[in-house]
This record gives C-alpha cells, structure tokens and sequence, in this order.
C-alpha cells in the first residue's frame, strides 16, 4: 500500500482534521502474515525489572466462623470461612485427617469464603464475596484458586464477557475434575431482590462461563457434580419452596426436577454417584422442622424422608449411596451443633453426640464412609473442626489454630534488619515478626504471656529493640514493654508505672535511652522515659489538657517530639530538650483534628501526619525549627489520589528531604478498594505524591514505615485477611532523565505523567507514582517507548529489539527480546484490560502477547515512510499505525483521516488516542499537532525547538495534551504543566 502525495506543503501545527486525508485506505487481510515473524516464543526480559510497592509477606487473620470443608482423601482436606465477628477470609489445610490444621493467607480484598472444592490433593477452588462500599454491601463474588494444595491462592476475576456484572455472592462450588468445576450464586438485582447464577469453568477457574438458570429459581445454596457431565444445585425458588435443577451436559443446560412439598428452601445437596443424591433443608415456617430429599434417578424424581425434628440442617456429605451425614443446629437460630447420619440412604437417621460448645455446623466432608470432617462455629464466635474415624459416632474436637489481627508498628536500624510488632487473635496475644535479609523472608518470635497488643517498636541497633504495647483484657488492661539484646529472638518484660493503660509510642536514641508515649488511666497523655535500656521507667509530668499521645521520635538522647490528641479533639506537639525532663507544648495549626506519626530525621527536621478536622481527611504538619513553629503541608496537587484518604497513622523520614507517609483509605468514603495509601515527597514535605500499594493489597489499612534509606521502606499494617508487610523501592530525591528523552504516558485521573530516556530511566512528574525503572542496567539496545497500565499503578518499557520490561502492576506476557527482527521494535499499545500489548516494529510488522488479539499489519507491505507509532481503539479493541508521513492503517479501528497524502515540514514521530475514543492526534518532529476527530488545543509548529518532539500524551479529563522533547522538555496543551524531564 502506497500514500499519494499531494504537492501542497502545510505548515505543521495547523488542525488537519479538516484538510488532511488518506488517498486510499489500507486493505489489509484479517491475520495477514508478518514480515517480522510471529514470535515463536516468550523472550525472557533482558534484566530483571524493579518495582514500586510489593507485598512482603502476608499473615492470615484468626479464624471465626467456617463454612465448607472439602478433603481430596482421608489425609488432605481444605476448609474455608471467615476471619472473627465474619470479617474477612479464612483457609485452614490439614494433611493428617485433621489433628493438625494450618493458617493460610488469603488474596487480600477477599472478604469471606463459603464453598469449597478440591478434585485433588494439590488443586482446589473456594468461592465466596467481597464486601465494602458506603452501603456495605456486598460488591462482587470471590473465586480463589491453588495448585499447591492450599499453601498460596490466586484470586480469579470473572469479569469476562458473558458474566453479569451484578453477580454478588458464590455460596458453593462443585469439582469432579482439575479442570471442570460449576459455581451456584446469586446476582442482585435490587434491595433483597435476587437471582440466581450458575457459573462454569473448563480450565481449572481460570475463566468462567455463566449459564441459563431455569425459570423460577431464586436463589441457589449448594451444588454437587459426581462427574464432569452430570450436577445438581438445589436452593429456593421464587415462591420461596424447595427447588431443585440439575444437568447432564456439564451445565450448558439446566433442568428443573420435581421436588415434593414441605420445604421453604435447600441448602445443601451430595451426589455419591450420577443417580443417588440427597438433599437437605428447611421445612414450612414457623417450625422449619429439617427436611431430607433423596433421589435414585439422577435428580428427576425426589423422595422426601424424614429427620429428628427441631433441627436446621445446612449440608449434607455422602460418601456412598447409603452412608451420609447431615449436619446444621437445633432450632431457626443455632444455638447448638447437630449431626445425623444414615447408611440406608436417608430412610433412617442416627444422631451423633457433638462436643459442647459447638453453636452451628455448617461444612461436612466425608472421604470414606469412616472418616469425615466437619466445621462450623463454637460459642466464642471461633471456628470449631470436628472429625470422626468411625462414620460419625464419635467425634473429635480439633485445634483450630489462631492468627494474626494487624501489624502496627516497625523498624529498621539496618537496610536488611527489621522488627515488626503487631496483635494476634483479638485480645489475645502480641505478635513479633523480624527480618535480617531486608524484608524477603521473615520469622515469628515469641513473647513472654499477658501481653494483648503490640503498638509500636524502636531499634537503636540490629540488636537492641524495645516494644511498647498493651496487657491484659478491657476493663483490666494496662501498658506493657518487652525489650530485646539479640534482634528478637527473646524478648524480656520491662515494669511499667502504675496508672497506665496503654502504650503506643516508643522512640530509642541510643541502645539506653528511649522515651514511650501513651495513655493514663484518667484518659490523659503518658511520657515514659529509660536510661538503663528499658529496665526501669520513670513517669514524667505532661502539660495538660493532653488527652493522649501516640507518637514519639527521638533524633538524639536529649531531644524528642511527641504527638498526640488533646481535650479539645484537636492535635497535640510536645517538645522536649532534656531527655523527656519537660516538655513544652507546642501550637497546632488550626483544622488537624489528631496526631498520630511523628519522624524527625535531624533535631531541626520533622515530619507529623495525623487527621484533619472531625477526624476526616489526612493531615502533614512539618518544622524545621525542632518543633517551635509547624507549618501545615497543602495536598491539593494529590487530586483525585486525596479521594476517601481518612488518616495517615505513620511516617519515616530518612533524610530532611525524603519521607514516607502512609495512612488508610476509607471505604466508607469511597468506592475505591484499594485501602493502603501511601505519600512520598522528595523536598521535606512541601509537594506530597500519591504512591500506587499493590494491586493485591485491597481492604488494608497501613499503621506504621520504617525508611532505613532514602528509596527502601518497609511498610505494616492489616485487613480483613490479617497483617500485611510491604517494600517500597522509593524515587530518588531528584529523577532526572540522563539520556534523549523518547517517549511520554499520563495518568488514568489527568494528574500527572511519566516521561522516559532511551537509556530506561523514569521520570513521574504530578501524581504519577514510580515503580522502578532500568536505570543503571545494561540493555542489549534502547528504550524506545512507555506505556503505562489503564488503572495507572504500573508501565512497561520497550526497547528497540523488542525486549519488554514491566514494572508495578504491569505484568510481562512476553516479548521479541533475542529474537532476529526484520526491522526494529519502534513503539508499544495496551489492550484495554491491560492483560496484553501489540509491539510494532519500524516495517509496521505487529506482536501479540497477553489477550492481544492480531488484526493485522504492514509486514511486509511497500511503505514510503517507516511505521513510528500505533495506538489502541478501546472501543473496538483495534489499533491503528502511522508513519512517518502522517499515514495511518487502521486495523479493525475507524479510519478518521491522515496526512499521508501532504508534504510535512518534519516527520510524524507519533501518535495519541483523544478521550473517549472519538479521534486521534498525530504530533511532528517539530512540535506539530494534526488532529482528526478530536479538538485541537494548539501546537510547538513553527516555534524554534531546542531539541525534536518525541512523543506525546493525552489528558483524559481536559481532552488537551502533552508533548515531550528530545531534551526532556515538556509543552502542555489544555493541560496541566507537572514539569520537565530535566
């Protein structure tokens, strides 16, 4: 394909869309070869890529309720619930028939779990919702998956086309094989309005497919498929009966069975084999006696048997077509567990003792007919596991192990030693978790007894920590300090003065000389200070009209900062010069509302964060006087990143220019789950950015960082799904490009942009976080472009030969690297799920990776400029290409116009898409902007230029745009200017 040359010269910079125009679309056969050759396999990037945020290590949360249980043979079972009070996940696995059970950390964002399944000892699916929101509803169904036997999980997203997106809560899950598993659920449809779903997989739950419920269903409460063909899920109908629907083709189609009457709804269903099942329930209000359904034919006809009254039975597990147990508790409301069981296939029940103290059984799994598990809730609100080795005459009580409430304090003297402390099971014991490898692996210390929580931790050196926190139960608690000589392996108990019920603060200047902060038993501040180490504390006076205090930093034995809250609902700045002697306490700006952090990197330089007024929105004050006068911090440049930020709760500074602030987002504020934020500034705390947290780390909030250099941090906190510690590899103080700029990306909300050199560094400019960059790696050749992720929290770098590096959340799906090229690699586009890219090279020669579909290419086509761009049609899921002379080809993506067939001053150097997909912009050497269906805001055309334009982005929420030069320099267009790539 050829472009017809008009004679007309034009200058650069004027808006072509109304004189520029392609003489002949391109026609281009669908999966057309490329000159470039397909990539026959995934290049393995050239140097390994460096991130932002990462998660370090996760602690599962104590487990409360549990749900479903599921064993792959007598040894190895899985069973699932809820962390305490139904918050959060919970996974416990067992290879030893149950005596002994482990804690698994879940994927955070997760909220509960009510199905599960495993089809062998290593592969397993779970199911269950997530919730939050202002409402705090539940927002969208969880799938988790394992090949490892339960040890790690990955969440599935099943937001693939064909799902409803309203789909809220899976409440069972059925797996006759590795691959097949069918998924029974509820969408909503309005305020307690439901319907139900029925999902399928054929690859192991990767993707899922929703199928056609039959008419008259309404809800559905447990599935059981005896082979991948055949499966019945039973539920209530919309008449509020029993109903149940079965399948024969793997649940393309749906059946409705004939189900006899007497029952307001099933729960639970267990097919032995593709003709016997049973199915238990509720019976007719008010009594909702239990009702037992059985059938012989495969779930085309039913046959109701009948069960001790005054049950509610939840599900059933037969392990034959005779030997079943039902299990549920007595009554509409639990308040004890029960257990039947049969071996005349449902024609008569036997009832099993249960171990007092159990309020509801809710799992049952038998393996064989002797040997079952079951789960449900004990009477502290705590799991409860059963088993039996006898078919369910006698059963044991097994120990369900606890977990980890939240980490709220750490610190790291070194780059590679770190001491975290935190709360186990509510109100139960403090947890301690150290590091001597910078965070990569990490082992839990135990502590002396009676400690309840740990809320803070100070290390003078690799050796000597001291831990501040709380002992005992409410009404009865009082503060606790625990100190250790060899880096947490033991830790002894230190006295604390009378009067104090609580410590959350400690700072050591030295291996002697530390200061704790608290609360009083008269709800007033508490000053605490040690020369011996932590062996002996005095009680110093503290002014009054302190309600409390929370924080505390030390930068040498004389001098410390404490903050805190005071009677008046406002913050709190104590200083002192004489080693906690006195204090003085010190004006805060009007609207901070509490103070919660405090770091001072120097005796002049400090940095408190806290909340706002009422307690809502974050607060920064900074000093550089030793705390005499503050200054409050402005964080209106964070934009959109401000959205639902409730509080800052920690902040390290590891020089007077660098600090991290981290802090929670509330859900009940925004929609966002995404609940760890993180803020950095480079210049003592006058410009604050918004870091991404890891894309896992939803429904966590972050209470304490440790800065043990200016770009590491450490970061704790917890959620649903229990502690949580994160490394963050920090942006030096100034990131300058080093070499010629190439290329420029915005972010999704407008605030910001990231621009990149040929030699891989990245520049964030606004609010554009920074996940790591290639600077100082060795590359087999340039960078040539960036792109950055559609949620904003990660980019990828490509290089001219085609190497691929990814960095945040951006995942690598592979890349041209160290494969012969026809041409080089010149630009990159996302697919619109950011789970692909298309390389282009020079010869317009396409490559696919990820979900990356092929629509074709110039490969091996005549062109009279090289191919320099290309772009994505988020609409279509197209692209276009264009080249140098301003030519475009369209690739299932609507052609809105050219220059291919002008005369330019200087050539095309690449293109952007306008918002919302209505056009595109194409950008000259020379600054010129030609914009076709899109506005135009103005151009560098004709304007003397230090340095070539290289590249350009789009601002999504002005509709203007950016362009960046060769030297770095950056021209705004009806958009924010964030500053240069100098």
């Amino acid at each position: 394909m050829s472009h017809l040359v008009a004679a007309a010269v034009i200058v650069a910079g004027v808006a072509a869309g109304s004189v520029a125009f392609l003489a002949a679309t391109p026609v281009v056969a669908a999966g057309a070869s490329v000159a470039a050759a397909t990539p026959v396999a995934a290049a393995t990037p050239v140097a390994a890529a460096a991130t932002g945020w990462s998660i370090s290590a996760e602690f599962p949360a104590p487990v409360g309720g549990l749900a479903a249980v599921s064993c792959a043979s007598a040894a190895d079972c899985v069973a699932v619930g809820t962390g305490p009070s139904n918050y959060g996940p919970a996974i416990l696995t067992t290879s030893d028939g149950g005596a002994t059970w482990v804690n698994r950390a879940a994927p955070q964002g997760v909220y509960g779990l009510t199905g599960i399944s495993c089809s062998s000892t290593s592969d397993c699916v779970a199911v269950g919702y997530n919730m939050g929101g202002p409402s705090y509803a539940i927002t969208g169904p969880a799938i988790l998956t394992t090949t490892d036997g339960g040890a790690t999980w990955t969440s599935v997203g099943i937001r693939n086309a064909g799902i409803p997106l309203n789909v809220g809560e899976l409440a069972g899950v059925s797996c006759p094989s590795t691959m097949t598993c069918v998924a029974i659920g509820l969408t909503v449809v309005g305020m307690n309005n439901y319907d139900p779903v029925i999902l399928t997989t054929n690859n192991g739950g990767t993707t899922w497919t929703s199928q056609t419920v039959p008419a008259g269903a309404g809800q559905l409460g447990g599935v059981s498929c005896p082979s991948t063909t055949d499966c019945v899920a039973v539920g209530t109908s919309s008449a509020n009966s029993g109903i149940i629907v079965t399948t024969a083709d793997g649940g393309a189609t749906w059946a409705t069975g004939t189900v006899p009457s007497g029952a307001t709804g099933l729960f639970g269903v267990s097919c032995p084999s593709t003709t016997d099942c049973v199915a238990v329930g509720w019976g007719t209000l008010p009594s909702a006696a239990g009702t037992v359904f059985t059938t012989t034919d495969g779930g085309t006809t039913w046959v109701s048997e009948a069960l001790p009254g005054g049950i509610a039975p939840y599900t059933v597990s037969c392990a034959s077509s005779s030997d079943c147990v039902v299990v549920g508790s007595t009554g509409t409301f639990a308040s004890a567990g029960v257990i039947f069981t049969t071996t005349n296939g449902g024609a008569t029940w036997a009832t099993g003792t249960v171990p007092s103290g159990v309020t509801g059984l809710s799992g049952i799994f038998c393996s064989s007919t002797t040997d079952c598990v079951a789960v449900g809730t004990g009477s502290a609100n705590s799991g409860v596991i059963l088993t039996t080795t006898n078919g369910g005459a006698t059963w044991v009580d097994r120990t369900v192990p606890s977990g980890m409430g939240t980490l709220n304090g750490i610190s790291c003297p070194t780059s590679t030693d770190c001491v975290a402390v935190g709360t186990g099971s509510p109100l139960s014991s403090g947890a301690v978790f150290t590091t001597t490898d910078g965070g990569t692996t990490w082992v839990s210390e135990a502590l002396p007894g009676g400690v309840s929580a740990l809320s803070a931790v100070s290390c003078a050196s690799s050796s000597d920590c001291v831990a501040v926190g709380t002992s005992g139960v409410y009404p009865s608690v009082a503060g606790a300090v625990f100190t250790t000589a060899d880096g947490g392996a033991t830790w002894a108990t230190g006295t604390v003065p009378s009067g104090v019920t609580g410590l959350s603060g400690i700072s050591c200047a030295s291996s002697t000389d530390c200061v704790a902060v608290g609360t009083g038993s008269a709800d007033s501040g508490v000053i605490l200070t040690t020369t011996n180490g932590g062996a002996t504390w005095v009680d110093r006076t503290v002014p009054s009209g302190v309600t409390g205090l929370s924080g505390i930093s030390c930068p040498s034995s004389t001098d410390c900062v404490a903050v805190g809250t005071s009677s008046a609902n406002s913050g709190v700045i104590l200083t002192t010069t004489n080693g906690g002697a006195t204090w003085a306490d010190r004006t805060v700006p009007s609207g901070v509302g509490d103070l919660t952090g405090i770091s001072c990197s120097s005796t002049t330089d400090c940095v408190a964060v806290g909340s706002g007024a009422t307690f809502v929105g974050p607060a920064i004050l900074t000093t550089t006087d030793g705390g005499a006068t503050w200054a409050e911090a402005n964080l209106s440049n964070l934009g959109s990143s401000l959205a639902g930020l409730a509080a800052l709760s920690g902040v390290s500074c590891a020089s007077s220019a660098d600090c991290v602030a981290v802090g929670t987002v509330d859900w009940a504020l925004t929609l966002d789950p995404d609940t760890a934020a993180i803020l950095t500034t480079t210049d003592g705390g006058s410009v604050w950015v918004s870091q991404a947290a890891p894309s896992q780390a939803s429904y966590v909030g972050l209470h304490g960082v440790a800065c043990p250099a200016s770009t590491a941090c450490v970061a704790v906190g917890g959620g649903y799904a229990g502690g949580v510690i994160l490394r963050g590899t920090i942006p030096p103080s100034t990131i300058a490009l080093t070499a010629p700029a190439v290329a420029m990306a915005s972010t999704p909300d407008g605030g910001g942009y990231w621009l990149a050199d040929s030699a891989g560094d990245v520049a964030p400019r606004g609010d554009a976080g920074w996940f790591g960059s290639m600077t100082g790696k060795a590359l087999n050749a340039p960078i040539t472009h960036l792109i950055a992720t559609p949620d904003g929290k990660g980019y990828w770098l490509v290089a001219k030969d085609g190497g691929v590096f990814s960095f945040g959340d951006a995942h690598f799906y592979g890349s041209m690297g160290a494969k012969t090229l026809n041409a080089p690699v010149v630009s990159m586009a996302p697919t619109p799920d950011g789970k692909g890219y298309w390389l282009v090279a020079k010869d317009g020669g396409i490559f696919s990776f990820g979900d990356a579909v092929y629509h074709g290419s110039m490969g091996g086509k005549p062109l009279n400029e090289p191919v320099v761009g290309m772009a994505t049609d988020a609409t279509t899921g197209g692209y276009w290409l264009v080249a140098a002379d301003g030519g475009i080809f369209s690739f299932d993506a609507p052609f809105h116009g050219s220059t291919g067939s002008l005369t330019l001053n200087r050539p095309v150097v690449g293109m952007t898409v306008a918002p919302g997909d209505t056009g595109y912009r194409l950008v000259a050497a020379d600054g010129g902007i030609f914009s076709f269906g899109a506005p135009f805001y103005g151009s560098m055309g004709g304007t003397t230029l230090n340095a070539p334009v290289v590249g350009m982005a789009a601002d999504p929420v002005t509709g203007g745009y950016w362009m960046v030069a060769a030297d770095g320099g950056v021209f705004s267009f009806h958009a924010p200017f964030y500053g240069a790539g100098g």
